[in-house]
């Protein structure tokens, strides 16, 4: 069954909940923290504070899945290699403001580099998977100078922050990433026209769905 576009939600971080204490980390893929009535569900963006032990965790920002009353894993994260978590930490999420009018957006495309492990042993040239850059979002807007998440991206544009994103779907798929962005063009002009203006987000790191 096609998915439709409408009401599809794109949302910039802007600040940042109740921070909720760690009592455990699982050594792990994915790690699993235990934090009691954390509140967080599947798809939300945490920040990792104060660990110790696994301090391999500390001032990064994860997505959760597996969440339940008292326990959340972070998606993606392989903390087998880690060190043992010994005491405290916490998980504070992150709050998103939803950027409005945008009339479209398109994901770019992301690709993985290559490497040539071709040597003088090979009957023909061989190759493997490197690091996957997971491109960028460009999107066009109608401009309202009074929305929050408006003023946010035109913010970020001006001071090269990073933050994190989401990209929420029809039925609940939620895309987190983080970037910066990278272009705001605006405010387009034109006669018997409305505002507009395009802008991208440039994406570091890892993209999760959830």
């Amino acid at each position: 069954m096609a998915i439709k576009a409408q009401k599809s939600l794109i949302k910039i971080a802007t600040g940042a909940g109740a921070a909720k204490n760690i009592t455990a980390i699982t050594k792990a893929y994915p790690p699993v923290i235990t934090s009691a009535a954390h509140g967080f569900v599947a798809g939300d963006r945490v920040a990792i504070a104060a660990v110790g032990g696994m301090t391999e965790l500390n001032g990064n920002t994860y997505t959760v899945e597996y969440a339940t009353t008292n326990t959340f894993a972070l998606k993606g994260v392989d903390a087998s290699a880690y060190g043992t978590y010994t005491s405290g930490g916490t998980a504070t999420p992150v709050t998103f403001t939803q950027v409005m009018k945008v009339k479209n957006l398109d994901p770019g495309g992301g690709s993985a580099s290559e490497i040539d492990e071709t040597t003088l042993d090979s009957d023909a040239k061989e190759f493997s998977a490197g690091l996957v850059d997971y491109g960028s979002e460009s999107g066009e807007l109608v401009v309202d100078f009074a929305d929050a998440g408006q003023n946010a991206l035109r913010a970020r544009f001006a001071d090269g922050v990073q933050k994190d994103f989401q990209i929420t779907y029809p039925g609940g798929t939620v895309k987190s990433f983080t970037g910066w962005v990278r272009e705001y063009n605006g405010d387009k002009l034109a006669v018997d026209g409305i505002l507009t203006a395009t802008f991208t987000v440039r994406k570091t790191g890892v993209t999760t769905w959830s």
